[in-house]
């Protein structure tokens, strides 16, 4: 079985900083976080993950829907 890559037509460069007022759609994220970060009881919809490094990051009940990882650590 091939996997399809999600479709996603729009997204918004954000960084982690940036989004933690919750709003986890439709964004891109090329930076990495400088400080240790948790991320609870979210959902990420139509998100590129490009070149992120996730050692400072927790994930604690996250969803991921039609998430890309792009060269990603």
């Amino acid at each position: 079985m091939k996997i399809k890559e999600p479709i996603i037509k729009y997204t918004e460069e954000k960084t982690f900083e940036e989004i933690l007022d919750n709003n986890y759609k439709e964004i891109t994220i090329n930076k990495n976080s400088k400080d240790y970060i948790v991320i609870e009881d979210v959902t990420f919809d139509s998100v590129v993950f490009n070149k992120i490094d996730f050692s400072n990051i927790d994930f604690i009940d996250v969803d991921l829907v039609d998430v890309i990882f792009n060269s990603c650590d």
